[in-house]
């Protein structure tokens, strides 16, 4: 497969001036475009510019990422010469004279390369000077004769004193004072000599893409070493695609099974039990890893949930279109999970690994594994059944006390995250064709503002037929939320109209 070549470029080189070739030209890199691209080994990227300040910057550890996946990272310029020279001994390639400043470390702000600029869709404009740029034309006109030192050095003041912002050509001329010609002699320079930046651009487009993609640098610290983190693992998996070329992302898709999924709670019980028996086991402590407990067997063997609790939870499930899990009428032994049931197929679609056996023993002993867990994690067995977290709700009320604490509490070490992947059990009955299908259906459009947080609050607690906070707390967290904020949160990426009105709407009107 012909490894991917993609630049991030902005202002430092307007449409107009970028040399066709083998990249593939992005607007300057934000936090989480990395991930987005769901970059392979091989492929190469190149940053120039990037955002900060309006909207979050590329993180390090999301570089790091793509360099322990084996992806060719080089920086230049801007904002990339920057993170190249903070990363170069983990393998990331820096080119050009700004990188050999920062790394050399006499440029170490990103204020000294940042400018205002217009987006890429009204020409990516300067409207402001990089004080890089500054210093290295007065250096040019200083070692040229045009400009002596003691104007030099008078003009990078008077440049230094303005904000990125103001360092328009009418704000340099005004701050020049008495040297207001020789900041003319500046600009002019600028202008028809172009900056270092614009030249440092243009020189590492040229040098990458007259070479082949280059292979990890030898020698250079592992990557893979040091950017894992729980924000890393979560930052990956809200940027990850569903699967290859969809645009409905692997978080969301959760989400909208978090969220509509009437028999959800039933797959997160499976999917706590699958993980927490086999941490404690010391068998496994990553979320795709094989489970010993009956995994997604679990939600087949919890039975229903009563009449009437059954009933609403089919009508909601024909509402919102996601179907319930597989083994919900309470037949020991059932795989809810079958449709994502073996490793070659889990490898195939990014669903995470697939759950081991599944029979009445295994379910058995997960369940009763659920009180030695908590035990050991600290929980006093005598106040379990009355404890406040371990009070039932209409999906749980036939789960023991053990199992409502441990699906609640349940997080991957080191604590902070219950999912950062799409486990089997999630998935239970479905395909993802289908599951993105489902979520395309009840995302909000492009252009559309998301409801309002309180209104938010207000569908979830109906939908889940909570009447009091402290059960719609423990509805979320019983469906793999941290807490109602995050379950909120993901809610404002639905159509929550369309949502309401399907849930309200007789079935034979649908």
């Amino acid at each position: 497969m012909t490894p991917r070549r993609i630049a991030f470029v902005g202002p430092t080189l307007p449409a107009h001036q970028r040399p066709r070739g083998p990249f593939a030209y992005r607007p300057p890199i934000r936090h989480g475009d990395l991930f987005d691209l769901a970059l392979r080994p091989g492929d190469q990227v190149l940053i120039i510019d990037g955002v900060y300040q309006h909207f979050a910057p590329i993180r390090h550890k999301e570089i790091l990422a793509q360099l322990a996946r084996g992806v060719h990272v080089a920086g230049t310029a801007s904002l990339g010469a920057l993170r190249a020279a903070e990363l170069a001994d983990f393998g990331m390639q820096g080119l050009g004279q700004v990188y050999g400043q920062a790394r050399a470390g006499r440029l170490s702000a990103d204020a000294d390369v940042a400018v205002l600029h217009t987006d890429d869709s009204a020409g990516a404009r300067r409207l402001t000077e990089a004080m890089v740029c500054v210093r290295h034309a007065l250096t040019e006109l200083r070692d040229a004769g045009t400009l002596d030192a003691g104007q030099a050095a008078r003009l990078e003041q008077a440049a230094a004193r303005l904000h990125f912002t103001e360092r328009s050509h009418t704000g340099l001329r005004h701050a020049a004072g008495p040297d207001r010609q020789a900041m003319n002699l500046l600009l002019d320079h600028l202008r028809h000599h172009g900056d270092i930046k614009t030249r440092d651009a243009r020189h590492a487009l040229d040098t990458l893409a007259a070479r082949p993609v280059p292979p990890p640098a030898p020698g250079a610290a592992s990557a893979a070493e040091v950017w894992t983190s729980s924000y890393g693992r979560e930052w990956d998996f809200e940027h990850r695609p569903l699967k290859p070329g969809s645009t409905v992302g692997a978080r969301l898709a959760l989400a909208c099974l978090q969220l509509f999924a009437p028999d959800f709670p039933e797959r997160h019980r499976a999917y706590t039990l699958r993980l927490a028996t086999t941490t404690a086991a010391g068998t496994a402590g990553a979320a795709g890893a094989a489970g010993t407990a009956g995994g997604a067997g679990v939600a087949g063997a919890a039975g229903s949930t009563g009449a009437a609790g059954a009933a609403a939870a089919a009508g909601a499930a024909k509402a919102v279109g996601v179907a319930g899990a597989a083994g919900t009428a309470g037949t020991a032994g059932t795989a809810g999970g079958a449709a994502a049931a073996t490793p070659a197929a889990a490898g195939a679609t990014g669903v995470a690994g697939a759950p081991g056996a599944t029979g009445t023993a295994g379910v058995a002993g997960a369940v009763g594994a659920a009180g030695a867990l908590l035990s050991a994690a600290g929980f006093a067995p005598a106040t379990r059944p009355y404890a406040r977290l371990a009070r039932a709700t209409e999906a749980t009320a036939h789960w023991t006390a053990d199992e409502r604490l441990l699906a609640r509490t349940f997080r991957l070490p080191p604590g902070r995250l219950v999912y950062q992947d799409l486990p089997p059990e999630a998935v239970a009955g479905s395909t993802l064709d289908e599951l993105e299908q489902r979520c395309l259906h009840l995302l909000l459009p492009p252009a559309a503002p998301p409801a309002p947080t309180s209104r938010r609050h207000a569908l979830l607690q109906e939908l889940w037929q909570t009447d009091c906070d402290h059960d719609y707390r423990l509805c979320a967290l019983e469906r793999g939320f941290r807490d109602t904020a995050e379950a909120a949160r993901l809610a404002g990426a639905f159509d929550l109209a369309l949502i309401a009105r399907l849930l309200r709407e007789p079935a034979a009107t649908r």
